[in-house]
């Protein structure tokens, strides 16, 4: 199974010329930089970790939202597969667009899209390796 879902992660990733991750900032889901500021050239990353959601960040470290998971997995498998697929736990990024913003209860939330601008690491190697984020 984890190689069917490194295989499909890698399809689509090349599809799309760059896998497509959506990004939720505000309320619950921390962010201490202006995300309506971020542009195609400022530097970003998927940091992932065994224990939370994969934090996005720019190349100060500034956290700037948490990745959504929009596809048919466990958020735990999905990171993992990330993991697997681009050699995490740190994965460069490149801004997309703004999607939109939604207000409940007073709490402002944004979303933007973002696309993995690594290339995805040799297939036999993660597969059959432990993981690294167990290892943390």
């Amino acid at each position: 199974m984890r190689r069917h879902r490194l295989f499909w992660m890698r399809n689509t990733h090349d599809k799309e010329k760059g896998l497509r991750l959506r990004v939720i900032a505000g309320g619950q889901y921390r962010c201490d930089g202006d995300v309506s500021a971020l542009t195609v050239d400022r530097p970003l990353f998927a940091l992932l970790s065994a224990e939370e959601g994969i934090a996005v960040v720019d190349r100060e470290g500034v956290l700037l939202g948490r990745i959504l998971n929009e596809f048919p997995l466990e958020y735990g498998e999905f990171r993992q597969t990330l993991d697997d697929c681009f050699g995490g736990p740190r994965i460069p990024l490149q801004f997309v667009a703004q999607s939109h913003e939604s207000e409940t209860d007073g709490i402002r939330l944004c979303y933007y899209v973002v696309k993995v601008a690594a290339d995805p690491v040799d297939m036999e190697g993660p597969v059959n390796a432990p993981s690294r984020l167990r290892a943390q």
